[in-house]
């Protein structure tokens, strides 16, 4: 089939990548910013989660859940929010996506199922450190044995969404220290999974005192958290421990040592190379290639920032207004801090000329989004709207049907096949109308050739910016997006 040579030369120019000096160009016109868009009550914010740029929540003290769907331009507490309210903060919210979501409250867990009303669930095992959901029913946690325990030294599943939790593993590792061969009890302090089967933790020696950040553990699960392997490294077992690990995919992930020291491996673990920065210990990336890490419960938070999957870094210091606990990066655009006193702080890329406001404080601009998608959408856009506007008209004035080659009226379905009779079993088909053929064939091979140039740049987009923050939506999304461009374009020839 021979295609339009003005519409082929479009689609091979919007998929050109910007040159160097454009996106140097690009991004001069930009600037970060934070600005405040704070919660009106006095209540300390522990945790926040945003699905999206805009949809988020945050949590704290006095038992309060707050929600925005507007970016943070307006709260509305779904749980507490009255600051003389004596009930246990809530911390450690997670969701797979804008309507599935848990909590911790003290040994509680709660959850919502429709992104706004909370309930108990279940109880938690002691001493969570962290916790991760792979779906809407199945977790990971980590948390302590008994009552006694001083850290997560036990991995719990969920298969009921929380209801129940039963213990998988217990960490344990054998490492070589001095020479000698130990068996060290190690406790787990942060869980990272890259898929509902594949994820990582860091464990740490389990012991009291000065000297306990060695030897450096992190932990491997590949059957979505039944078993575990632990593995040493990076760094030095003598000296260095693991405080935050950050994995894009299986192979690819950062570790930051307690040292300060950052390590990068491309192999799932087995082999790491140490890069010279010392970027903060709370490791986050929006997609494959843009990350921060904040130095967390202070005021003075140095943020760094890497544009490359972590192989440069850049370091500035920002001043918030007060000390600040936690923080989500859900696009490489859009960040939102949150800490004492209900502060909020919406992290966006503006343009350069737009004032500052009173309380605005400049930031590092991301780099944009690159795709050719949107002249493709706008592309397929219009030519969806020429053909339902022609079929539309045509349609009209033929009183609901085309003209057969015949000169009769077409009809505008095949004819219906006897109750319980199959359509294959009911005779042939009524004979082809020429009326697509004539209205529109053009725009069918518009349709047909955007289709194909859609199915190609879908899967390289969503890989490239793929939401890390919802990484498991954005896994089904990138396995499920180009089937279904492909079920359109396949459907559409057999049309």
């Amino acid at each position: 089939m021979r295609y339009p040579l003005a519409l082929l030369l479009a689609i091979t120019a919007s998929a050109t990548p910007l040159s160097a000096q454009a996106r140097t160009a690009a991004q001069a016109q930009f600037k970060g910013v934070f600005e405040p868009v704070s919660y009106t009550e006095d209540i300390d914010l522990h945790s926040v989660f945003f699905v999206n740029g805009d949809v988020g929540w945050a949590s704290g003290k006095s038992g309060t859940i707050i929600h925005t769907r507007d970016g943070g331009a307006k709260w509305t507490a779904q749980l507490g929010g009255d600051p003389g309210d004596k009930a246990e903060k809530i911390t450690m919210l997670r969701f797979v996506d804008e309507r599935h979501g848990w909590a911790k409250q003290d040994e509680k867990l709660l959850a919502t199922r429709d992104g706004d009303s909370w309930e108990e669930i279940g109880t938690l095992p002691y001493t969570v450190t962290d916790m991760a959901f792979l779906s809407t029913s199945e977790g990971v946690l980590a948390g302590g044995a008994d009552i006694y325990s001083r850290g997560g030294t036990t991995i719990y599943r969920t298969t009921n969404g929380g209801k129940t939790w039963k213990p998988a593993w217990t960490c344990a590792a054998k490492v070589q220290l001095s020479g000698i061969n130990k068996n060290v009890v190690c406790t787990i302090e942060q869980l990272n999974f890259v898929t509902p089967r594949i994820g990582y933790a860091v464990a740490r020696n389990k012991c009291i005192g000065s000297g306990c950040e060695p030897p450096p553990i992190i932990a491997k699960t590949t059957d979505g958290g039944m078993t575990w392997a632990t593995m040493v490294g990076p760094g030095d077992p003598e000296s260095d421990g693991v405080s935050s690990i950050f994995f894009q995919d299986e192979n690819n992930g950062i570790a930051r040592l307690t040292s300060k020291k950052l390590h990068i491996t491309t192999d799932g673990g087995a082999t790491w190379r140490g890069i010279p920065v010392s970027p903060g210990a709370d490791l986050r990336f929006a997609d494959p290639s843009v990350g921060w890490a904040l130095e967390l419960d202070r005021r003075d938070t140095p943020i760094s920032y890497t544009t490359d999957g972590g192989n440069r870094w850049t370091t500035r210091v920002a001043l918030f207004p007060v000390r600040a606990w936690d923080y989500t990066l859900p696009r490489r655009d859009r960040a939102y801090v949150v800490g004492e006193n209900g502060m909020v702080l919406r992290y966006s890329v503006v343009p350069a000329s737009k004032p500052l406001g009173k309380n605005d404080q400049v930031a590092p601009a991301m780099p944009a989004f690159e795709s050719p998608l949107d002249e493709q959408v706008a592309q397929l856009e219009k030519v969806v709207t020429d053909i339902a506007s022609t079929v539309g008209v045509t349609a009209a004035d033929g009183a609901g049907g085309g003209v057969s080659s015949a000169g009769s009226p077409a009809s505008a379905e095949p004819a219906s096949a006897a109750p319980g009779t199959a359509a294959s079993e009911a005779g042939p088909l009524p004979p082809a109308s020429t009326f697509i053929a004539k209205c529109c064939k053009k725009n069918f091979s518009l349709l047909e050739v955007i289709l194909g140039a859609l199915n190609t740049t879908l899967p390289e987009f969503i890989g490239k910016y793929r939401n890390l923050n919802l990484l498991l939506a954005a896994v089904r999304m990138g396995a499920e997006l180009p089937s279904e461009y492909r079920s359109v374009r396949e459907g559409l020839g057999t049309f």
